[in-house]
């Protein structure tokens, strides 16, 4: 480091998978003050680092009866780095008759509504003398501002059965950023979520230079 007061000029030298030298300089005579780079080495990260644009589910997992642990590492963060903030949003992935109720007079192909949520829906996809015993989800409700989960009672759209009460299961709809964070290199950081009682979700992060302090 090498500092020399009446000339204005302040150097900074150090090394991350090499060395480069960065220098402040007085522009003009109002005392301002600029940034100049003395190599062109990139390492990969901007002034005051990246933060998380976009989260994208892979996989929705299964079982979710509340909102998951999230955790973000990786991605080589920089020194004093903010952490980021989700919201999590679900989807119905799965109904079962078992532990529920069969019903009775029911088809295959008979659509069935949940009724705590009719935009949940359903379709019979086996019967056993008119009684559930396979069932397909037809539209999810995503986004659920919360999971679905237990024994729901729903009704017949077509058809005449009745009766029917279904297991649900949910997994993640979307995560939203709530809060990108920042101090992020270009390595993009990793996220897990955990906690379903079933299959924890995947899901990936993308980084963005657009940030506050980057501007």
């Amino acid at each position: 480091k090498t500092v020399d007061i009446n000339a204005k000029t302040i150097t900074l030298t150090f090394s991350l998978n090499g060395s480069t030298g960065l220098t402040l300089l007085d522009g003009t005579a109002s005392n301002d003050v600029f940034l100049t780079s003395t190599t062109a080495n990139n390492f990969g990260f901007t002034v005051g680092g990246e933060s998380i644009q976009s989260c994208t589910v892979i996989t929705p997992g299964s079982g979710y009866l509340g909102a998951p642990t999230i955790a973000v590492s990786g991605g080589n963060p920089l020194l004093n780095n903010v952490a980021p903030s989700f919201k999590v949003t679900y989807k119905v992935i799965s109904a079962t008759a078992t532990g529920g109720s069969a019903g009775s007079n029911y088809n295959i192909g008979d659509q069935l509504v949940l009724n705590s949520n009719p935009l949940v829906t359903f379709t019979v996809a086996g019967t056993n003398n008119g009684a559930i015993n396979a069932v397909n989800v037809s539209s999810n409700g995503g986004p659920l501002a919360s999971p679905l989960f237990g024994v729901r009672s729903v009704t017949a759209a077509t058809g005449t059965g009745t009766g029917a009460r279904l297991s649900l299961s949910s997994g993640i709809f979307g995560i939203d950023v709530e809060n990108s964070g920042d101090g992020y290199n270009t390595v993009t950081p990793t996220i897990v979520l955990t906690g379903s009682a079933g299959v924890d979700a995947t899901a990936t992060l993308t980084l963005t230079q657009l940030t506050a302090d980057n501007e």
